[in-house]
């Protein structure tokens, strides 16, 4: 025996179908024995077969590749073991938001604030996404710089893997995200204090060297004593 289970789906969708889409379905084969089988301890049991084969009909019309980015999200796990960096994790959605099955081909780079290094994650190819449904991804990455603010690129280009699509649209998605090194910020705190004290110590060293000289150019009136003139000299 044999059933089409995607038959409903074709009958309710025949207007929806029109205007073209990607629908799966599948038939599946069942065989079941009239008499039953004897096990080792005299128990009757029937054993149902059944096979599976999967269906993809494509109904005519305006073909549209398209996929969407979404719930984009980032967390950051400084590393206290070495100050200034940490663990980036990204996380997203990629929706077939068309009417053809596509693959998904991803692209997701990190970016830092004040710089730092840029990282670039190209992942593998998705096998397939199906019309309306969606993959969900995660992606770590490591040693990244705690550049105070860390922005997320993503974008997803729909591959087609059958026929000819002419409109295609890829999906992208940016978020941003506080990130900031405990450890760095201890460090920098500590270098600063011992900075600002060696400033005051070397200023009131200035203060008191200065202070008797310019109390002794005061009273010769700012100008240094002239020197003498011999007694055998000719004026």
């Amino acid at each position: 025996q044999g059933w089409p289970e995607c038959g409903d789906s074709l009958h309710d969708r025949g207007a929806e179908g029109r205007h073209s889409r990607d629908i799966v379905g599948g038939v599946v084969v069942s065989d079941i024995p009239k008499l039953p089988n004897i096990n080792q301890i005299q128990q009757a049991l029937k054993v149902a077969t059944r096979i599976g084969i999967r269906t993809i009909v494509r109904v005519g019309g305006d073909l549209h590749a398209s996929l969407a980015v979404s719930n984009l999200q980032e967390t950051f796990e400084p590393d206290l073991k070495t100050p200034g960096f940490g663990k980036l994790t990204v996380s997203y959605r990629v929706t077939n938001d068309g009417n053809v099955r596509v693959s998904a081909q991803e692209h997701v780079s990190v970016n830092a604030l004040l710089g730092g290094n840029q990282q670039n994650l190209d992942p593998a190819k998705l096998d397939q996404i199906l019309p309306k449904d969606h993959v969900d991804r995660s992606f770590t990455f490591d040693k990244v710089f705690a550049g105070v603010r860390l922005t997320a690129d993503v974008t997803a280009k729909p591959v087609i893997l059958e026929g000819q699509v002419a409109d295609q649209h890829e999906g992208s998605d940016s978020t941003s995200i506080w990130a900031i090194s405990p450890s760095a910020v201890a460090i920098l705190a500590i270098i600063g204090a011992l900075f600002t004290a060696l400033a005051i110590r070397m200023r009131g060293r200035r203060a008191g060297a200065g202070g008797p000289g310019s109390q002794g150019a005061g009273r010769h009136g700012g100008s240094p004593t002239p020197d003498l003139v011999g007694s055998g000299a000719q004026s």
